[in-house]
């Protein structure tokens, strides 16, 4: 679907159904003016929605803005604008011009903008921020966005069981508090859940691969790139100074290159090695067995062609 020079990829299963829900969807408006109050809580019932609180006439660049960010979140959520003289306008909290999301679970901080003209990449970076609550479930279905935000998420991966609440409460506390600087995003893992064990385990190797128990605490940001120092384990060292100097670490940082993969073997012998007494005889007999066996195989190759000098030697002298 092609609106505004701008192009609308369908990433969707290719069903009728799928396609007639999506073609209307997609070309829906971009914002949708409210007026009264019981609209702005209606639609946010369900889903977060993102309303901005400004007049037409003398905010009318701001408002353009505004529908460039609804474009680029147009299958995911609503844009809504309410002018300040109206109902709706006075239930929206804030003076104008003022950008608010509403929506369970969320812990939005307000859009004030930097000067009077506001900047798209300004809105968008807001946007993509606060649609997420203070510390994001990361179970199979809300992941994908996690992963497809740009940010830095800092994840703190559980157990699952009966112990696993104080730990839980505790970094909660910890991440509202670290999340007002904007700079990471926070989520918790269920590593008792198969399809999030899966996950992790065929993308982040180090945070299960002899990584020890859990809890742990690492950072990703998308599929490929991903922080993590076995060490990391208590929220009380989570502060914004340790997630800086683990980002700053490059022993520390995984991102899918060859180095990286050179970086993830190593630690994975070197942790196979530490966890048991079972894992150092491995990793210690492996590799002396095998260049046993090749040392015995070279020597039987030199012994045959040794073999087969002596019998043409005594060919000769027949």
């Amino acid at each position: 679907l092609f609106r505004d020079h701008r192009a609308i990829r369908f990433n969707r299963p290719r069903k009728a159904q799928v396609f007639a829900w999506w073609a209307m969807h997609a070309a829906r408006p971009m914002i949708t003016m409210l007026e009264r109050s019981k609209h702005v809580q209606q639609v946010s019932e369900h889903a977060p929605a993102f309303f901005l609180k400004a007049d037409f006439q003398v905010h009318a660049a701001i408002i353009e803005a505004w529908g460039q960010v609804a474009f680029d979140y147009l299958e995911g959520y609503n844009f809504y604008v309410v002018q300040p003289q109206t109902e709706a306008g006075k239930f929206v909290q804030g003076t104008a011009p003022v950008a608010v999301i509403r929506g369970s679970g969320l812990d939005p901080f307000p859009f004030k903008g930097a000067g009077p003209d506001w900047q798209r990449e300004e809105m968008l970076a807001w946007a993509n921020f606060n649609r997420f609550p203070a510390v994001t479930d990361a179970a199979e279905g809300s992941v994908s966005d996690l992963l497809g935000c740009g940010m830095p998420v800092v994840t703190y991966a559980h157990s699952g069981v009966k112990d696993s609440a104080f730990g839980l409460s505790r970094f909660t506390e910890a991440a509202k508090e670290l999340r007002k600087s904007s700079k990471y995003l926070f989520a918790t893992m269920n590593m008792s859940v198969p399809e999030t064990s899966r996950f992790v385990r065929q993308t982040y190797k180090l945070m299960t691969e002899f990584g020890g128990d859990y809890p742990r605490i690492f950072v990703f940001n998308g599929v490929h790139t991903y922080w993590e120092d076995p060490t990391f384990v208590d929220s009380k060292s989570m502060t914004s100074e340790r997630l800086d100097s683990l980002l700053a670490n490059e022993d520390a940082k995984h991102d899918g290159t060859w180095r990286s993969g050179l970086r993830e073997r190593r630690k994975l012998v070197a942790r196979l090695a530490t966890t048991s007494f079972l894992g150092a005889v491995i990793v210690i007999a492996v590799p002396s067995l095998g260049a046993s066996c090749c040392w015995l195989c070279f020597r039987e190759l030199w012994r045959g062609d040794e073999l087969q000098e002596d019998a043409s030697v005594i060919k000769k002298e027949d």
